[in-house]
This record gives structure tokens, C-alpha cells and sequence, in this order.
């Protein structure tokens, strides 16, 4: 995956946080680094923090991308039932 330059902010953190989920289904996201994350993109580390300030708010965001496909599922299995 790679950053596209034409993208918005937004989506490019998009791209950053799929590409965290993706590392940590495959190991454990304690172990996941920004050099990981970069090297998985095709980019480099400063890519990464033109768009996070922080590895730690790279998480966040993740958290809360976790959080709100669990509230959509906990919803959606709600609502059928």
C-alpha cells in the first residue's frame, strides 16, 4: 500500500490504521512499529508522522477504529434481533 498525494488527510490515516489492523492480525500490536507500518506501506516513517504526531496516537486511532466496528456489529446484531 502506498500513500497516494492527491488523498485527503483523513483517507490517508485511513490507509495507516488498515495497515496497523493488518500487522496486528498477523502479530502481537505490542510488537508492531512505525518502521513496520512504513516498510508495509512503501513509505517512510516521516509519511507516517506527517499524518499522526505520535505512534501513540497512531494506536488511538486504531482503538477507536476498533470501537466503532464493534459498536456497528453490536448494533447491527441488535437490530435483527
Amino acid at each position: 500500500m502506498t500513500l497516494n498525494p492527491r488523498q485527503s488527510t483523513e483517507s490517508r490515516q485511513a490507509e495507516i490504521i488498515a495497515t496497523v489492523v493488518a500487522l496486528a492480525a498477523e502479530r502481537n500490536p505490542a510488537d508492531v512499529t512505525t518502521t513496520d507500518i512504513a516498510k508495509a506501506m512503501n513509505v517512510t516513517q516521516g509519511a507516517l508522522f506527517r499524518h499522526f504526531p505520535t505512534k501513540e496516537a497512531m494506536r488511538l486511532a486504531v482503538i477507536e477504529w476498533v470501537d466503532m466496528q464493534l459498536i456497528s456489529t453490536l448494533g447491527g446484531a441488535q437490530a435483527s434481533a
